[in-house]
């Protein structure tokens, strides 16, 4: 596996030829629909999506998955190609994979992962409750659409099943057409006229900052914005992308927002990768192309 996924590297199939990879100014993620009427509730715990994000194996999924083509997302500013608009904490893989973490979240917060799913057995919002629209016997349990036709996508999926799995979230998965899961994943109330039913769903690419490179956060995490999928409200984090519009805002206003958003987890974050990843023949040189 290459230890660098912006730079090109062996083809593991093929002595004659390299891998050239592209990398795009995007974020990898899938959201969360927090307006769901069932699960929305959960959806909404900052604990939850923290204990959800620890159970990513992001460095697995680049060493396995991507051979290290790939790399992490920690909010929404890309770590790669490298700019100035990023924290330089937030190069690195800013979340631990724990089994471990993610079952302590849960279960300081009124549930109980010994069961398969978890359950819910301190509703309320108090400290140390499920939180507020989670009853008593609720249950972890969720289901999970991802695009069709990826092998690479149905193999992390597959990892991340077992993975929630061990910290008592159950993913149900189910592959659907891209084009299925990006009409249906789109931001909702619940209402009679406007069905809100689904719950997660990842296309597989994420988002990408083209042709507005600048990546200030008003489409993605905005209350209200249309991109904003799953729903997520946050006053301070509104406040916090309304600095970064302001003309006197600095590489420093972007890194207050972008460290807020990292620690939020509005969307659970996903390694990203090289797309397109060419393969470029070692013989090959000016000469012969001309």
């Amino acid at each position: 596996p290459t230890t660098n996924p912006a730079q090109a590297g062996p083809n593991p199939l093929s002595s004659d030829f390299n891998m050239s990879p592209f990398i795009g100014f995007s974020i990898n993620y899938f959201p969360l629909n927090m307006n769901n009427p069932t699960v929305g509730p959960v959806f909404q715990q900052l604990y939850f999506r923290q204990a959800f994000q620890a159970t990513v194996d992001t460095p697995a999924i680049i060493k396995n998955v991507y051979r290290g083509y790939a790399y992490p997302t920690n909010s929404g500013v890309p770590t790669l190609p490298h700019s100035p608009e990023l924290a330089p904490s937030l190069y690195g893989n800013a979340f631990t994979f724990s089994i471990a973490k993610a079952k302590a979240l849960l279960t300081s917060h009124g549930w109980d992962v010994s069961t398969d799913p978890g359950t819910c057995v301190k509703p309320g919002t108090a400290p140390g409750d499920c939180g507020a629209g989670i009853k008593k016997g609720q249950q972890l349990s969720f289901k999970l659409q991802y695009a069709s036709g990826s092998t690479p996508l149905t193999v992390i999926m597959q990892n991340l099943e077992s993975t929630a799995g061990q910290a008592g979230i159950k993913l149900t998965l189910s592959a659907e057409a891209g084009e299925v899961i990006t009409a249906n994943d789109i931001a909702c109330k619940p209402a009679k006229s406007t069905p809100c039913t689904w719950q997660m769903g990842t296309w597989g690419a994420g988002w990408i900052y083209a042709p507005d490179y600048y990546p200030t956060g008003e489409d993605l995490f905005l209350t209200g914005s249309v991109a904003n999928y799953g729903n997520y409200i946050d006053a301070k984090n509104d406040q916090l992308i309304r600095d970064t519009l302001a003309p006197a805002a600095t590489n420093q206003t972007m890194f207050t927002w972008e460290k807020y958003i990292s620690s939020q987890v509005p969307v659970i974050w996903m390694p990203n990768f090289a797309n397109p990843l060419y393969e470029v023949a070692k013989n090959l040189d000016r000469k012969s192309v001309v």
